[in-house]
């Protein structure tokens, strides 16, 4: 309810399944985030007269919507519904998760994709096109904010007996540099790091109830090197070596990483790729946030969002730059509501490189 003053502990956080509304919780949670597929959410009622939230109505497999105040939060199934009385009391806890818990449970249907023909291969244009191809059987479907990057089209993507639908998109995604998550009604959303902004700062002794961080040094490392071998195809045997390095100005002493790449490439350019990358996300990793505020929303009245970007300034923790949301959790308790967000600055994010096989024949 962007734009309305409502008092945080007045918001309702409600479930619509079976045809019913279930509220009245005890504790509530749900959790949505930039690097978690799928969303997930748990509450517990204690039931204040027989059948308020009755198996039939709430039972393993229901489809159901979730809500935070007239906002649509999570879309997805029931995983557990967990009832236990005693002489005093009968407490329901019920669990799930969002839609796309079947690409991550499930394995790709290969015989629906390619129309039951032998072969283990999927060829699309693009991320899109390939993502809905392997969602389509579970009914799905996909979302492209940043638009659909093409995909090298003389590269076919070999899938491996068993492999999950998360598995086979998760590779397609790193090769347009593209990330996984999902939305409030269930979507599959493939996106680059976000870059819209949340209604309102954080700030220490204003909105920041919470707040902790984690600045680490153990994973960081002042040079990057990474080490590749191609064998040149002339018959003689003889190997081209590669060696790329990347700096981290910020780390104060020499502290060397070396690794090995696994599939070189034509050139330096995989190895570089790879250097890059390692000392860019251990740079972003290494600085780790939790923070909590009071209620659900932003000074704009919209509900805090993954992957968007907030000013973080608390002098206590050592911060005042922009950082990004990567997972928020919107809680009920006896303690009052709340959302636990996790934030990093975007580096930390990025997906890393994809190199594919050599061609072989």
């Amino acid at each position: 309810m962007p734009g309305m003053t409502i008092a945080p502990d007045q918001e309702p956080l409600t479930i619509k399944t079976g045809g019913k509304v279930l509220d009245g919780w005890l504790s509530a949670s749900v959790t949505r985030g930039v690097e978690r597929l799928p969303s997930g959410f748990s509450v517990e009622l204690t039931e204040t007269y027989p059948g308020q939230a009755e198996r039939a109505v709430v039972s393993p497999f229901a489809p159901c919507q979730v809500f935070l105040g007239a906002d649509l939060i999570l879309t997805g199934y029931i995983d557990v519904y967990g009832p236990k009385y005693d002489r005093e009391s009968h407490t329901v806890i019920i669990q799930g998760r969002s839609l796309t818990s079947d690409l991550v449970d499930c394995s790709v249907d290969i015989d629906a994709i390619t129309a039951g023909s032998s072969t283990w291969e999927i060829n699309a244009g693009t991320i899109g096109a390939a993502a809905k191809m392997i969602c389509s059987p579970y009914n799905i479907e996909v979302v492209l904010p940043d638009g659909d990057a093409k995909l090298d089209s003389t590269r076919p993507f070999v899938l491996a007996p068993g492999m999950t639908c998360f598995q086979l998109i998760e590779e397609m995604a790193r090769t347009v540099e593209m990330l996984l998550w999902d939305d409030a009604r269930g979507r599959l959303v493939i996106s680059k790091v976000g870059k819209i902004r949340a209604g309102c700062p954080l700030v220490e002794g204003v909105n920041i109830e919470v707040g902790s961080a984690r600045l680490s040094a153990d994973q960081r490392y002042s040079t990057v090197m990474v080490l590749a071998q191609t064998p040149v195809d002339d018959g003689s045997g003889p190997h081209i070596g590669f060696k790329k390095t990347a700096t981290d100005t910020a780390v104060p002493r020499k502290r060397l990483l070396m690794l090995v790449s696994d599939l070189p490439g034509p050139n330096g350019d995989w190895a570089q790729q790879r250097a890059t990358w390692e000392v860019n996300r251990r740079a972003g990793r290494s600085q780790l946030f939790k923070i909590s505020v009071t209620g659900w929303r932003d000074s704009a009245g919209v509900l805090w969002t993954p992957n968007t970007v907030v000013k973080v300034q608390s002098p206590d923790l050592k911060v005042n730059t922009d950082l990004q949301i990567v997972e928020a959790t919107w809680t009920r308790s006896e303690a009052g509501t709340s959302t636990l967000l996790t934030l990093m600055p975007p580096q930390g994010l990025q997906p890393q490189p994809y190199h594919f096989l050599p061609l072989t024949g």
